[in-house]
C-alpha cells in the first residue's frame, strides 16, 4: 500500500461509487494530473493527489454525492449527482479548483444515473425523471429541450451513443448526443 485517505463518514451503506482519475486529456488552466475525485455521503467531494495521497481540495456541495461516479469535462469540471431524496436530486459541475460552478435540479425518478460527457458536444448527460443534457457552461445543452426528454434511465457507455432503457418497456435506445433515436 503507497498510501491511504481517510473518507470518513463518506460511504453509503453498500460501500463508494467508483472514484474517478483525472489525466492529462483535460486542457484547464491550472489542471493538475492525478488527481483522484470522490464524492462522500457528506455531501463532499475529495480531490486526493494520487501520488502522496493528500487532499488536494475538498469541496461541500450538499446532500449525498457517493452513489454515483463522477466524470471530468475537457475543461477539468467534475460532474458529481447529488441524491436528495427529501427534494429533487441535483447535477452539480465544480471547477478543478474546487468551486461549485452550476448546479441543475434533476426532478423525482426511480434512480439517478451517473453523468456521462461528451467531448464532441461539450455536454454532461444524466438520466433521472427524465433524460438530461446540459452544457458545460450550465443550461441546457444545444438541440435539448429545456426539460429533458422522458425517455428513461441512462447508462454511460463512453465514446458511444447514450443508452437508455425505456420504464415498462423490453427496449434498450441508443440515443445521439442530440438526444434523437
Amino acid at each position: 500500500v503507497l498510501w491511504s485517505y481517510d473518507l470518513g463518514v463518506a460511504g453509503t451503506p453498500t460501500g463508494f461509487a467508483a472514484p474517478v482519475v483525472a489525466n492529462n486529456n483535460n486542457t484547464a488552466p491550472g489542471f493538475w494530473d492525478g488527481i483522484v475525485y470522490v464524492g462522500g455521503k457528506d455531501g463532499v467531494l475529495h480531490a486526493v493527489n494520487t501520488r502522496w495521497g493528500y487532499d488536494f481540495w475538498k469541496t461541500d456541495v450538499g446532500s449525498d454525492i457517493s452513489k454515483a461516479s463522477p466524470v471530468i469535462g475537457d475543461d477539468g469540471t467534475v460532474y458529481v449527482i447529488e441524491d436528495n431524496p427529501a427534494t429533487a436530486d441535483r447535477l452539480i459541475a465544480v471547477s478543478h479548483t474546487g468551486s461549485v460552478r452550476w448546479a441543475a435540479t434533476l426532478g423525482l425518478g426511480p434512480g439517478t444515473s451517473a453523468p456521462a460527457y461528451d467531448s464532441a458536444s461539450d455536454c454532461v448527460f444524466v438520466g433521472g425523471d427524465k433524460l438530461y443534457g446540459f452544457a458545460s457552461i450550465g443550461g441546457a445543452c444545444s438541440g435539448w429541450a429545456a426539460g429533458g426528454y422522458a425517455l428513461g434511465v441512462l447508462t454511460t457507455v463512453p465514446s458511444a451513443p447514450l443508452i437508455v432503457n425505456v420504464g415498462g418497456t423490453n427496449y434498450v435506445y441508443a440515443v445521439n448526443s442530440l438526444g434523437h433515436l
